[in-house]
């Protein structure tokens, strides 16, 4: 497969994606974005002819054989492109940089489609939109039980395209509030169905400070008095304190530790619905805990604290933030077992 998808595929997908049938939907998306742009899985950059309000360009594109396809095409673009060579999963831009968001017939190859959305909300500025049209699962019954039947077989021929994801319900668990949607079999295939639409992300209502605290190789989480998730330890921001005061403050209530602010170095900001209230946004900055002075003593809110591995993660009750934004970043990264 490793021949197929570096030298077949690209081709497959180049010419696949070419086709003039395409243009009128990828000129309504392409048409509405605006300002600083970020395309996720730009391809072969069939989109550029489209854009006319962009004034610049991030073209991720995880494939370089792809990439390659869209040369001409980046050449004839009257604003500068920059590529990013990444996955959609672990976006390398700031946070809150880029006005517009696009993605045409991407999501349903992503393989983490969980974590790139949360990444897409992380990017986007508080009053920017995503615009997407993407593949996904067929309300007719038949339809999409043929569906959930051939993505198995056919997603290791179609770079990973998956035919029967649930797109708008994973863009409004993400954090998204649609903004529009359309809903539509394509015609003359009749195992296609679109989704088409504008998300702009909710407003974070909770604001958290989260620390990383990591000792031979495993991760500390901590559980509140009543709760039943492990998280990391921290809490929310107090009117007028930064996420450093507010973590230095619940590292000393939570484990009567001191940390002083030089130990502490960011590690990411991330969203998240909150646990039991998903109409509520908890966006979270976390920062690595170089060193703390004292014991680790579970404070009087703090019903258990454990040191876990990666692996330990798969059998517990985490938070969301903790279980698929912090952690799998540090098994990356190799910090944690």
């Amino acid at each position: 497969m490793k021949i197929y998808n570096k030298y077949i595929l690209p081709r497959f997908l180049d010419r696949e994606m070419g086709s003039a049938d395409f243009n009128q939907t990828r000129k309504a998306i392409a048409e509405q974005a605006k300002g600083t742009v970020l395309e996720i899985g730009f391809g072969s950059g069939y989109n550029i002819p489209f854009y006319n309000n962009v004034r610049k360009l991030f073209a991720l594109e995880p494939s370089g054989e792809l990439y390659a396809y869209a040369k001409n095409r980046i050449k004839s673009a009257s604003f500068p492109v920059e590529y990013v060579s990444a996955s959609a999963e672990e976006i390398p831009l700031p946070t809150a940089s880029v006005d517009t968001v696009v993605s045409t017939w991407t999501l349903c190859s992503i393989p983490d489609l969980k974590r790139s959305l949360r990444e897409v909300i992380r990017v986007l500025k508080p009053e920017g939109e995503f615009v997407f049209v993407e593949h996904g699962r067929s309300p007719k019954r038949l339809n999409s039980l043929a569906q959930s039947i051939l993505t198995p077989i056919s997603k290791h021929f179609t770079g990973n395209c998956h035919l029967d994801r649930q797109i708008d319900t994973y863009i409004r668990e993400a954090g998204f509030d649609i903004q529009e949607l359309i809903a539509m079999p394509e015609a003359g295939r009749p195992l296609m169905f679109s989704y088409r639409g504008v998300a702009r992300k909710r407003v974070a209502d909770i604001h958290k400070a989260m620390g990383v605290l990591i000792r031979d190789r495993k991760l500390l989480v901590t559980r509140s008095k009543d709760k039943i998730h492990f998280i990391g330890p921290g809490g929310k921001l107090e009117a007028g304190e930064t996420a450093q005061e507010a973590l230095i403050r619940e590292l000393h209530e939570e484990l009567q530790i001191t940390v002083k602010t030089e130990d502490l170095e960011v590690f990411g900001s991330f969203s998240a619905a909150a646990a039991g209230n998903k109409s509520r946004i908890v966006t979270a900055q976390v920062f690595t805990v170089a060193r703390w002075e004292g014991e680790i003593i579970p404070g009087n809110e703090i019903e258990e604290i454990r040191w876990i591995a990666s692996e330990d993660a798969k059998s517990m009750t985490l938070g969301s933030i903790f279980a698929d934004d912090v952690i799998p970043r540090l098994k990356e990264h190799d910090l944690i077992d």
